[in-house]
C-alpha cells in the first residue's frame, strides 16, 4: 500500500481489516467534505459510523444548519449509516493514541 491509501489506512482502527472498500468509503467522505469547504479534516472508519474530526474552530459551524445537513448528506452518501463529530477536534494519530493509552476502542 503506498501514497494516499497508506494515509487513509490510518483512519481505520488498529487490528481492523483494511479493505479497498473501506479506503474508498473514507476517500469519498473526505472528498465530499472538502467540497463543502472543510479543508483540514479526518474521517475515521468505525463500521457504520464515520467519526469526523475537524479543527475545533470548525466544529460549531459544522454542527449548525445549513452545513450540518450538508455534512450528514455528504458522509452518508459515501456509504456510512451514521455521522459523529468528534468534539475533541482533529487529532493526528488518534488510533495510535488510543492503543498506547490502553483504550479498548
Amino acid at each position: 500500500m503506498a501514497g494516499a491509501n497508506a494515509c487513509l489506512a490510518s483512519r481505520i482502527p488498529h487490528f481492523s481489516v483494511v479493505s479497498p472498500e473501506k479506503l474508498a468509503q473514507i476517500e469519498r467522505a473526505e472528498a465530499a467534505l472538502h467540497r463543502l469547504g472543510l479543508t483540514d479534516l479526518r474521517v475515521r472508519h468505525h463500521g457504520d459510523v464515520a467519526r469526523v474530526e475537524l479543527p475545533v474552530a470548525d466544529l460549531v459551524r459544522a454542527a449548525a444548519d445549513p452545513l450540518r445537513s450538508a455534512v450528514h448528506a455528504a458522509v452518508t452518501s459515501a456509504g456510512f449509516r451514521f455521522v459523529a463529530l468528534d468534539l475533541a477536534g482533529i487529532q493526528s494519530g488518534a488510533f495510535t493514541q488510543a492503543a498506547t493509552l490502553g483504550d479498548p476502542q
